[in-house]
């Protein structure tokens, strides 16, 4: 259910004397004087897309000069005279993105080449040699009893989520030119949607091509990076559970400075990748300012931040590049 707007009696933006009206008649904002819950903060946000204006300058160089100070005027409804923190946040991500792409500069997400079949062709040792580890000879044999039609299905059913990939991956290895439900026949298992889903990552897997994936992976880095922003908003408002600010409230602050990290992030692909530390500098001073709370316990919840940050993000990027595979 929409909050009803509540009007005050000057705007928040320029402190023009208002008797009512919608909208400031000196600066057009509007006069709603409600705090952003997140439906509102989504609402606006969406409202404005990715329309650049001169607003973009006058908020990059107080996000720049004043660590924090946007963020805090946005909140207190200061929003006229500032860009959308996501409006800002997509036009920097898109900066970045273009430096990441275009740059001169070699190298990428992974530079990992699809060893299978060269390393095959370039190994020396007799495929005997290769049969007489415990493994392989497992393999050989699981392969000539499919061949013949034998009976595998309890046993491979009954195997761990990794031997049965490693299995379906091995086997697919050998028989490219079966399909799915060939491939699971000769496994003797059922054309399940379980079976056929892993039967379709084990033959990725056996395909697999890091240029490609880069390539995937680079096309969905823009919104990657962007559902991370809640995680991040979810991190402040349990280290601040105990200041007086929404969620919503987190999220603004984390899309200004993360706009701020992306642009540090263009120099650094420009100069030097040492540049990045300077965010951490002015993530701190960002703290100080929008949280209003001394140094030492500022200083204390950064490096909190960054402990839980780096797991987490870890993690996430994980499970991004998990998601990244499996739509390939």
């Amino acid at each position: 259910m929409n909050q009803k707007i509540v009007k005050s009696d000057s705007c928040a933006n320029c402190q023009q004397e208002l008797h009512g009206e919608n909208f400031c008649p000196n600066c057009g904002q509007k006069n709603d004087s409600r705090r952003l819950t997140t439906s509102h903060f989504i609402q606006e946000s969406l409202s404005n897309s990715l329309a650049f204006d001169g607003r973009f300058f006058r908020t990059l160089y107080n996000l720049v000069r004043y660590p924090g100070k946007v963020p805090i005027d946005f909140v207190e409804g200061k929003r006229t005279r500032y860009m959308n923190p996501v409006r800002i946040y997509f036009l920097a991500s898109i900066m970045l993105l273009f430096f990441i792409q275009f740059s001169d500069r070699e190298g990428g997400i992974v530079e990992v080449k699809n060893n299978r079949d060269s390393l095959i062709e370039e190994t020396t040792a007799p495929d005997t040699a290769l049969t007489q580890s415990p493994a392989s000879l497992h393999d050989s044999i699981v392969e000539d009893s499919i061949i013949q039609n034998t009976a595998l299905n309890p046993e491979l059913e009954n195997e761990s989520f990794m031997e049965k990939l490693d299995t379906m991956t091995n086997f697919h290895h050998r028989h490219q030119h079966l399909t799915t439900n060939e491939g699971l026949s000769y496994l003797g298992l059922e054309h399940g949607t379980w079976n056929r889903f892993l039967y379709t990552q084990a033959a990725k897997m056996d395909d697999f091509d890091s240029k490609e994936f880069n390539k995937s992976f680079l096309s969905k880095l823009f919104w990657i990076l962007f559902l991370f922003i809640p995680v991040l908003g979810l991190l402040l408002w349990l280290i601040y559970a105990r200041r007086p600010f929404y969620y919503p409230e987190h999220l603004i602050f984390t899309f200004y400075n993360q706009a701020i990290f992306f642009l540090i992030f263009c120099i650094a692909i420009l100069t030097t990748p040492f540049i990045i530390l300077l965010f951490g500098i002015y993530l701190l001073f960002a703290m100080r300012r929008f949280y209003k709370q001394a140094w030492g316990k500022t200083i204390l919840k950064f490096i909190l931040l960054n402990i839980l940050l780096a797991p987490s993000f870890i993690l996430f990027t994980l499970l991004s590049m998990l998601v990244v595979f499996i739509l390939m």
